[in-house]
């Protein structure tokens, strides 16, 4: 059971300052049920916020925002927050933000595809609250070269756990840890360039830095099944009058790490490193004042993770395991479709 108010005053101090406060509640009855374990809780937190836009230029504003939360369960919690907007000139935008969050893990729901397995499940006795800093920016540039607009953007992040529920495959092959991680952290990098090369097409080109560690096997890691570089090409081209559109994606997914399955005998492993893959897909839509035509293909390439599951043939056996999927399981498809409007 699940119930949520909240209400909102808004108040212009005057012409820079314009403040927004109000009273929250929320009641949550919640419950979890696995493997002969019950998970209960029932969370009644009435909170006060407030948050005041500043602008004391046209080219400059500044939210700054608190919330107070007085929580059945774990006391009072304080979440602050900053957001920064600054546009020195009408072409570039920059961003910057700060603040704090809090939630309370749902162990089971959060984290249901690490269940597809044999393995035993250790919880720690005790789960705190998940709670984190995050801090960056990002920066927007748009321009014209060659009498082409181009508009580049760039962002960094950082998130910094002061605790993360963890799930640890890492201890062994047959183990799976739920605990408190308190060293964990994120760091995101993107860059993108949106262009418009010729009448009719739009073109996106992307690049993400996932860096990412926690605590696993009791020593600092990357997070397994995520790959720290990541690559996105979308292309849309129109031709009569808007009425054709063709539209092509390409993503990329570098290598990434997965937990070690050496203590396997021969036979039921999996490498420690898993290679990069892309998957490309791709649509053709007609358009009339009735209806759309459109024709698709899915994973034209038809990658495939090969080995998904360890001991498939014997799913009673310890050593099953279906939870280490990393890539496409989707085979390469193609359709038609029409989208009438009435």
């Amino acid at each position: 059971m699940l119930f949520r108010s909240k209400s909102i005053a808004v108040k212009q101090l005057n012409d820079d300052h314009k403040l927004w406060y109000g009273l929250s509640y929320m009641y949550d009855a919640f419950d979890e049920q696995m493997f002969g374990m019950d998970k209960k809780r029932i969370e009644s937190v009435p909170g006060i916020f407030a948050e005041d836009t500043y602008t004391p230029l046209e080219t400059l504003t500044i939210v700054a925002g608190l919330r107070i939360d007085i929580h059945n369960l774990f006391g009072t919690i304080i979440t602050p927050r900053m957001h920064l907007k600054y546009s020195p000139v009408e072409s570039i935008s920059i961003r910057m933000s700060a603040g704090s969050g809090m939630r309370v893990a749902n162990i089971f729901t959060d984290n249901m595809s690490a269940f597809v397995n044999n393995r035993t499940i250790q919880i720690d006795s005790i789960l705190n609250p998940e709670k984190a800093w995050n801090y960056g920016g990002s920066i927007t540039y748009s321009t014209m070269f060659m009498g082409m607009p181009i508009t580049f953007d760039t962002e960094l992040y950082q998130t910094r756990f002061q605790n993360q529920i963890n799930t640890d495959f890492d201890v062994s092959p047959r183990t799976l840890r739920i605990v408190n991680d308190s060293m964990a952290y994120a760091t995101s990098l993107m860059m993108q360039m949106q262009l418009l090369p010729w009448e009719g097409c739009k073109m996106n080109i992307a690049w993400r830095f996932n860096d990412i560690w926690q605590m696993s096997d009791h020593r600092m890691q990357r997070r397994i099944m995520v790959s720290p570089h990541r690559a996105l090409l979308t292309l849309s081209q129109s031709f009569l009058q808007d009425k054709v559109q063709c539209d092509i994606t390409g993503m990329w997914n570098g290598e990434g790490r997965l937990p070690s399955t050496m203590a396997n005998p021969d036979g039921y492993r999996m490498q420690d490193i898993y290679p990069s893959f892309t998957r490309l897909n791709a649509q053709v839509s007609w358009r009339t004042p009735a209806f759309d035509l459109y024709l698709g293909a899915e994973n034209i390439t038809n990658t495939l993770q090969n080995h998904v599951v360890i001991s498939p043939d014997q799913p009673k056996n310890n050593l099953f395991d279906a939870s280490l999927v990393w890539g496409v399981l989707d085979n390469q498809m193609f359709y038609l479709g029409m989208r009438a409007q009435f």
